[in-house]
């Protein structure tokens, strides 16, 4: 196993805990800033108290831990001034180039070629890629009130939801497969992945729980690279909404950076709903200012010079640890720190890995991923080599939790973003905040939760397992936005987020179970538990008038008809009193429509009116019109013969054509006076004549 796939596997559910991503390390550069490894090992004094721990099953040394060997490729991410055809051909002499997005080339290499790429003029940096991993119906839907959305007829019809996931998607789940439109992949492999696609497909699950009528499009992504260009393919593919149960470490928390920006303008400058799972990483986060009392190792809390993973005990061979270290020096990148992963025997710390590769990639992070090689006691430390160990210090770490945490700014990008809605996680069986879910604030001060949603919750895909996680949670909202844009398509994205913060609760969250609530439960919750029913205004049924017809001319103290046309322009079906009223005399019928159905009913006015103007006002639940009759004082013609050529289309406004025109001719002007079994003569037949006649 290559350390991208272990990465990889790291997901942002419970069950496979762990929401973030991180990139790949390449063995520190022989000429970039360094520790000698045997000197460190002589050096390190950990004032900490180690638990009674399993030691390592085999005698650490500092040379047991070689560099990645010649068959173990890695992933770069190689800047450029500009990309051509030229550069990626020159590039192509150290690796293979799998993807390009704008000024960014993705290169996978076997050997240790950071350096002479760096010294390309045209090159600006050169860095391992960022890596995202992500962290039955849900019983989230009737935790949100979902199901009583869908009672009303709200279910998400006419609307499209992008979910990005680097595990891929089953298409042919049965809970999902009615809804997919369109899955692609964005990396090496389909976007079945060979089958390991549980996390992405229970997120396209809960989606369609929440909105069942929504359509689908699946994008798989695993590096920054594929990230950008699936998000440009669900953008060009007009999506409403975007949900993403994953996320970037090595990126700012302010909200800048390459990963929040492709986001934010997925929201200002297409419109999109982007709605993303905070992060798991309350546990495994630590942010201080970097002290070093004089020596070249950060003491994490005064005391110790190491951050022992898994709370100090020891960790298997096998298991998965990563560690991606930043700090406060996004825009010149100038000062580094080196991030070490370290191992101890029962007497010794020895250095397993050094990351040192901030000077080649201009940015500062420094990230390490591999599996434990030996079962033993692990534990992170930061060097300065050259920072002046003046900076604020960010550190994402797993493999166990770390001794020494902070929950606070511990959420992930894209979530810190400007734009997006960052979801926390709510278990739905007691209403208590999963312990494991990310908080803010961001570091430029924004809360840093949106919202929270339910988690550990039922999906097909992980079965009797459960689904947990902010991974678990992010879908429920951006069901949720799917249900409100389809119930209100004049809603913007930034609308609709905010309808869905103003929807929310606050008060149906329990703190209890959480280790040291924040001071602030914003930053843990932002604004509460979502609502559907509080948050959706659903349409409903809408019975509208759209048109009104009097039967012909109406002459004093005669009966009349009208003609009403009633649509139903909402989302349910039902059955409304239909109320015709003029003066005194009322008409009134039931009728049932379905959603989009038009019928046409009559009524009758048996009693007459008056000569002159009247108001006909016509009424259903929801509209309500009224129209002008004109009601004439006599006949143009005695009422038999007017009755006998009532029928005649336009014997009231002149314009008589056609077959009628004909009728009328043969009648009266052919000496045959006779219609429909009335005779017309006298003044009758001399109206009607000079009517024809014009």
């Amino acid at each position: 196993m290559n350390r991208r796939f272990s990465v990889a596997i790291l997901l942002i559910a419970i069950v496979c805990i762990g929401l973030v991503a991180v990139g790949v390390s390449p063995a520190a550069a022989d000429d970039g800033p360094s520790i000698n490894e045997s000197e460190l090992v002589e050096t390190i004094e950990v004032d900490h108290e180690l638990p009674d721990a399993e030691p390592s099953t085999a005698t650490v040394e500092a040379d047991t831990f070689d560099a990645p060997t010649e068959d173990e490729s890695e992933q770069l991410v190689v800047e450029l001034t500009a990309v051509t055809d030229e550069r990626t051909t020159r590039l192509e002499e150290y690796g293979d180039v799998r993807d390009t997005h704008g000024d960014r080339v993705e290169l996978e290499v076997d050997d240790n070629v950071a350096e002479p790429i760096a010294a390309i003029e045209w090159v600006v940096s050169v860095r391992p890629t960022s890596i995202a991993t992500p962290g039955t119906a849900s019983e989230g839907v009737e935790t949100i009130r979902a199901d009583e959305v869908h009672a009303d007829g709200v279910t998400g019809d006419g609307v499209t939801v992008g979910v990005l996931d680097p595990t891929g998607f089953d298409v042919e789940n049965d809970e999902i497969a009615d809804n997919v439109v369109d899955a692609r992949s964005f990396t090496e492999g389909t976007v079945h992945n060979g089958g390991d696609n549980d996390h992405g497909t229970a997120t396209a699950e809960i989606v369609t729980d929440v909105a069942p009528d929504a359509d689908l499009y699946l994008a798989r992504m695993e590096t920054e690279v594929g990230y950008a260009n699936a998000v440009e393919w669900l953008v060009e593919s007009d999506v409403d909404v975007i949900v993403m149960s994953a996320g970037f470490y090595a990126q700012p928390n302010d909200g800048s950076g390459f990963i929040a920006s492709i986001a934010d303008e997925a929201v200002e400058d297409d419109d999109v709903v982007w709605v993303n799972a905070a992060g798991n990483s309350r546990d495994e986060h630590y942010l201080g200012s970097f002290d070093d009392r004089g020596t070249e190792l950060h003491y994490f809390d005064g005391e110790s010079n190491v951050n022992p993973l898994n709370n100090g005990f020891s960790v298997s061979a096998g298991q998965p640890i990563q560690a991606t270290l930043t700090w406060d020096d996004w825009e010149s990148a100038n000062d580094h720190y080196n991030l070490l992963l370290l191992v101890y025997d029962g007497s010794n710390w020895a250095v397993v890995e050094e990351s040192s590769t901030s000077h080649l990639s201009a940015t500062p992070t420094e990230q390490i991923s591999r599996l434990a090689p030996v079962t033993g006691t692990y534990a992170v430390a930061v060097a300065d080599v050259g920072a002046g160990g003046d900076h604020e210090i960010q550190l994402f770490a797993s493999g166990g939790r770390p001794v020494y945490t902070t929950p606070d700014s511990s959420v992930t990008s894209p979530a810190v973003g400007h734009s997006t809605m960052s979801v926390a996680a709510v278990n739905y069986y007691d209403s208590s905040l999963a312990s494991y879910s990310s908080r803010g604030p961001t570091l430029d001060g924004r809360d840093g939760i949106d919202v929270a949603a339910p988690t550990s919750v039922s999906t097909t895909a992980y079965g009797s397992r459960g689904y947990a996680g902010t991974s678990a949670a992010a879908p429920h909202v951006g069901g949720l936005a799917a249900l409100v844009r389809g119930a209100d398509p004049s809603l913007d994205a930034d609308e609709t987020a905010d309808r869905i913060r103003d929807g929310s609760n606050a008060n149906s969250v329990d703190f209890s179970r959480v280790d040291e609530p924040a001071t602030d439960p914003r930053h843990d919750v932002g604004e509460g538990m979502i609502d559907a029913s509080s948050t959706v205004e659903s349409q409903g049924a809408s019975f509208e008038i759209t048109d009104v017809i009097s039967g012909g001319s109406i002459f004093e103290g005669d009966s009349f008809t009208v003609r009403v046309t009633v649509t139903n322009t909402g989302a349910k079906s039902d059955t409304q009193e239909i109320v015709a009223s003029v003066d005194h005399a009322t008409d009134s019928t039931y009728i049932t429509l379905e959603p989009g159905e038009t019928e046409q009913v009559t009524f009758t006015f048996a009693d007459g009116l008056e000569s002159g103007e009247h108001d006909l006002v016509v009424e259903t639940d929801d509209d309500s019109t009224t129209t002008e009759l004109t009601v004439g004082s006599e006949y143009p013609v005695d009422k038999p013969v007017y009755d006998a050529v009532a029928g005649v289309s336009g014997f009231d406004d002149s314009s008589v054509s056609g077959a009628d025109l004909t009728q009328l001719r043969g009648a009266l002007l052919d000496g045959n006076n006779v219609i429909d079994g009335v005779t017309v003569t006298g003044a009758d037949y001399t109206r009607l004549r000079g009517y024809l006649l014009g």
